[in-house]
């Protein structure tokens, strides 16, 4: 009698778990993956661009002053389709300096080229507007305002003496400034935009110098999802 109440009670206990672990059984073909999906928000922005003449009109060249940056960045929903941008990354600002000007060093007229490479860490905060939910699929236009700061400068010339090639290059510049900030603009159609940044602040310490190098660039952008769908 003790054995059939003992089972009564244990029989419905069993038959549920037995249930529960049915009802669990996994299915790879029902598999959504959903918790380990990245959102389309998390974005990595790789940027090219010129730097363009400003009132220094004789100070650089065109062509070979590029500006790089690498960053990673979040489109925080604040609005429908309206975000607040924040994020994170490096850039690379390279002058290639006229041979015409002695600006900088009085030894600039007798070499075959200088240029000036700046590496900074840069942030940008901001608004982005999206037509639709899915960046992938949108046109938008966005509005930051950047920060950079310098962790690496250089000054490097090249040229030919006695028939020599060489190059030469000076690191810690003394007379850049630190700390640059500024403005982005940037506008584009699905993972490609086009952008202009410029520079509020002064890159060179104008207690040493005169003047300054130009403060505006042009350029694309690729941006695509940190998951990496396209």
């Amino acid at each position: 009698m003790r054995v059939e109440i003992l089972f009564l009670i244990l029989f419905p206990i069993f038959s549920m778990g037995q249930d529960y672990v049915v009802d669990e059984i996994f299915e790879p073909d029902d598999y959504s993956g959903g918790f380990a999906e990245v959102s389309s928000n998390n974005r990595f922005i790789y940027s090219w661009g010129l730097n363009v003449n400003n009132s220094e009109l004789n100070l650089i060249k065109v062509s070979g002053s590029n500006y790089f940056d690498f960053r990673y960045q979040y489109n925080l929903p604040i609005l429908k389709k309206v975000y607040f941008t924040s994020g994170i990354g490096l850039s690379w600002n390279i002058f290639n300096l006229n041979n015409d000007s002695n600006s900088f060093y009085i030894d600039s007229l007798f070499h075959q080229k200088r240029k000036l490479r700046f590496q900074n860490i840069t942030s940008v905060i901001g608004l982005r507007f999206q037509g639709k939910k899915y960046p992938n699929e949108s046109w938008c236009l966005e509005v930051n305002f950047s920060n950079e700061y310098l962790i690496r400068s250089n000054y490097i010339t090249w040229g030919e003496l006695d028939g020599m090639k060489y190059k030469n290059k000076f690191s810690k510049l003394n007379f850049v400034d630190k700390y640059q900030y500024g403005f982005e603009i940037r506008g584009g159609y699905k993972n490609i935009s086009l952008f202009s940044r410029y520079r509020l602040s002064n890159l060179i310490n104008r207690s040493m110098f005169d003047l300054d190098l130009p403060n505006l660039t042009f350029g694309l952008q690729l941006d695509i999802p940190a998951s990496g769908d396209i």
